[in-house]
Protein backbone atom coordinates (compact mmCIF):
# COMPACT_ATOMS: atom_id res chain seq x y z
CA UNK A 1 0.00 0.00 0.00
CA UNK A 2 1.29 3.44 -0.95
CA UNK A 3 1.67 6.16 1.60
CA UNK A 4 -0.07 9.44 0.86
CA UNK A 5 2.23 12.37 1.33
CA UNK A 6 0.87 15.44 3.00
CA UNK A 7 1.34 18.60 1.02
CA UNK A 8 3.44 21.26 2.68
CA UNK A 9 1.31 24.01 1.11
CA UNK A 10 -1.23 25.41 3.50
CA UNK A 11 -4.40 27.27 2.64
CA UNK A 12 -6.72 29.51 4.58
CA UNK A 13 -8.96 28.06 7.23
CA UNK A 14 -12.67 28.82 7.39
CA UNK A 15 -12.17 31.02 10.45
CA UNK A 16 -9.52 33.10 8.70
CA UNK A 17 -11.83 33.60 5.72
CA UNK A 18 -14.73 34.60 7.98
CA UNK A 19 -12.53 37.11 9.81
CA UNK A 20 -11.40 38.59 6.49
CA UNK A 21 -15.00 38.87 5.24
CA UNK A 22 -16.05 40.51 8.52
CA UNK A 23 -13.19 42.99 8.30
CA UNK A 24 -14.13 43.86 4.72
CA UNK A 25 -17.79 44.29 5.70
CA UNK A 26 -16.92 46.69 8.53
CA UNK A 27 -14.59 48.61 6.23
CA UNK A 28 -17.27 48.90 3.55
CA UNK A 29 -19.77 50.23 6.11
CA UNK A 30 -17.34 53.02 6.96
CA UNK A 31 -16.79 53.81 3.30
CA UNK A 32 -20.54 53.94 2.67
CA UNK A 33 -21.01 56.35 5.58
CA UNK A 34 -18.29 58.59 4.18
CA UNK A 35 -19.98 58.44 0.78
CA UNK A 36 -23.28 59.58 2.32
CA UNK A 37 -21.58 62.47 4.12
CA UNK A 38 -19.81 63.56 0.95
CA UNK A 39 -23.09 63.57 -1.02
CA UNK A 40 -24.71 65.71 1.68
CA UNK A 41 -21.78 68.15 1.76
CA UNK A 42 -21.79 68.36 -2.04
CA UNK A 43 -25.47 69.32 -2.16
CA UNK A 44 -24.94 71.87 0.64
CA UNK A 45 -22.05 73.44 -1.28
CA UNK A 46 -24.16 73.57 -4.45
CA UNK A 47 -27.01 75.40 -2.68
CA UNK A 48 -24.54 77.74 -1.00
CA UNK A 49 -22.97 78.57 -4.36
CA UNK A 50 -26.39 79.21 -5.89
CA UNK A 51 -27.25 81.57 -3.02
CA UNK A 52 -24.02 83.50 -3.51
CA UNK A 53 -24.68 83.84 -7.25
CA UNK A 54 -28.22 85.12 -6.65
CA UNK A 55 -27.02 87.61 -4.02
CA UNK A 56 -24.25 88.81 -6.32
CA UNK A 57 -26.71 89.32 -9.18
CA UNK A 58 -29.00 91.33 -6.88
CA UNK A 59 -26.13 93.52 -5.72
CA UNK A 60 -24.96 94.07 -9.29
CA UNK A 61 -28.51 95.09 -10.25
CA UNK A 62 -28.66 97.57 -7.39
CA UNK A 63 -25.24 98.96 -8.31
CA UNK A 64 -26.30 99.37 -11.94
CA UNK A 65 -29.52 101.10 -10.90
CA UNK A 66 -27.61 103.46 -8.61
CA UNK A 67 -25.05 104.25 -11.32
CA UNK A 68 -27.81 104.97 -13.86
CA UNK A 69 -29.56 107.32 -11.43
CA UNK A 70 -26.28 109.04 -10.57
CA UNK A 71 -25.47 109.62 -14.24
CA UNK A 72 -28.95 111.00 -14.95
CA UNK A 73 -28.72 113.35 -11.99
CA UNK A 74 -31.80 111.96 -10.26
CA UNK A 75 -30.95 110.07 -7.10
CA UNK A 76 -33.90 108.62 -5.23
CA UNK A 77 -33.84 108.33 -1.48
CA UNK A 78 -36.26 105.40 -1.30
Amino acid sequence: MKKIKKSSAKGFSLIECMIAVGFLAITMLGVMQLFGVSVHQNSFARYNTMAVVVAQECLEGLQTEYNNEWESGVVSTN
